[in-house]
């Protein structure tokens, strides 16, 4: 393993290969102009990983397959961070949705574009959508819908969103169950960015308390929220992250292929409701899951 240094914040961004999968590595300002360029020129799905995602991944093949058509991946949280280093990479900086969306709707807003917000419990996306509105006035909110629907209400879901004209749509449905929601759906929503955003809009509403920023600071948001829902998320963490570390070595030994799917993906999407043990997961050590998964089970917030 080459010595792990941090790339000058002059330059642009560049990417690194984590379990079979190329990641951003950039700033949260270079992110946001590479979310806003790339999805100018084509549509644009963009998903978050943390340790639990990883492990999520690993044993479903439908999730596997979402994440090969995903046109940006950002890594999230300390065990992604701990991942580069093992493979030589010291990334630039932690990309997480519930720090980078704000900064999203911001410029948004400044552009007069537009957002939908799909997920969460009822009247948590409209809740979102008021204080949003309030703080920045020039945002136009193209819609809201909760993440509480059956798979038979996706057709009419994506059509909503496309007779909204929503510039972006942000899905709170937690891993995997929005990314897969994603892959099937996305192109038939006519936004031009779609972003899998897991417990953003929890946050937002303050239905969720995150960790002080020290905590954060040092990679410990896990424990924060372990130490908030313990019955729920002590399994999540307490055995996910030692299996994430197993995974980790195991992938930089050669001995595990990572994150990469077993089959060839399919020419068409895969259905939303493939993903075999789709669970809620929580915000985590950054954004990336939380609220409910998968469509039409609507769990516990947070």
């Amino acid at each position: 393993m080459s010595d792990p240094s941090p790339k000058s914040s002059s330059t642009g961004p560049s990417s690194v290969e984590l379990f079979g999968r190329s990641f951003f590595d950039g700033t949260a300002e270079q992110a946001l102009e590479t979310l806003l360029t790339s999805s100018a020129a084509q549509p644009t799905r963009a998903y978050f990983m943390a340790a639990y995602c990883v492990n999520a991944a690993a044993s479903s093949e439908p999730y596997r397959q979402a994440l090969t058509r995903a046109d940006v991946l950002f890594a999230d949280g300390a065990g992604m961070a701990l991942a580069a280093v093992v493979a030589g990479h010291r990334l630039r900086a932690n990309i997480n949705g519930t720090d980078l969306c704000p900064q999203l709707i911001e410029r948004l807003a400044e552009g007069g574009r537009s957002v939908y917000l799909l997920g969460a419990e009822p009247g948590v996306a409209q809740e979102v959508a008021d204080r949003w509105r309030a703080e920045h006035p020039r945002l136009v909110v193209a819609g809201t819908r909760d993440g509480y629907f059956d798979e038979a209400e996706s057709p009419a879901i994506a059509e909503a969103v496309r007779q909204s004209s929503a510039d972006t749509l942000l899905v709170a449905l937690g891993v995997p169950a929005q990314e897969l929601w994603l892959d099937r759906w996305f192109p038939a929503t006519g936004a031009r960015l779609a972003m899998g955003v897991g417990g953003l809009f929890d946050f937002v509403a303050e239905r969720v308390t995150r960790a002080p920023r020290a905590l954060r600071g040092l990679g410990l948001e896990w424990a924060w929220r372990t130490a908030q829902e313990p019955r729920r998320l002590a399994g999540r963490y307490l055995v996910g992250n030692p299996l994430f570390l197993g995974r980790l070595a195991a992938w930089e030994a050669g001995w595990w292929a990572g994150i990469t799917p077993r089959e060839a993906p399919p020419a068409g999407p895969v259905a939303a409701g493939d993903a075999p043990g789709t669970e809620r997961p929580t915000a985590g050590e950054g954004s990336s899951p939380g609220t409910p998964g998968p469509p039409g089970r609507g769990a516990d917030s947070g």
